[in-house]
């Protein structure tokens, strides 16, 4: 699904937890962190992080342009910059693509 009408509210999301994100997270640590006294280095990990998350948003609606075709048409899923992708269990039943739009109403179908 395409997330392009709330990527700033989830960059800024992001941005604000710095513990998670401009520090690292789990696999962060003071290495990661530059002087607070140092505005450029400060500014720069923030921006590398932000760039960062615009890759990592930016890669599912490259990988499944089709599927994103398939919901909002070819000229509407060429202009997705950003997008989730959500896997439907690979075990039992596959639902039909009517029970998708059921399943994710905010989906525009065709």
């Amino acid at each position: 699904m395409s997330v392009d009408d709330v990527i700033e509210k989830k960059l800024a999301a992001m941005a604000a937890l710095e513990s998670q994100f401009y520090e690292g997270g789990c696999n962060g640590g003071a290495h990661l962190v530059p002087d607070p006294k140092d505005a450029r280095a400060v500014e720069a990990r923030k921006k590398q992080v932000r760039t960062e998350f615009e890759e990592y948003f930016s890669a599912p609606a490259k990988k499944h342009r089709a599927a994103l075709e398939r919901y909002y048409g070819a000229e509407a899923a060429g202009k997705v910059r950003f997008a989730e992708a959500f896997e439907i269990c690979e075990y039992g039943r596959r639902p039909t693509p009517d029970e998708i739009l059921k399943l994710f109403p905010f989906l525009p179908g065709k």
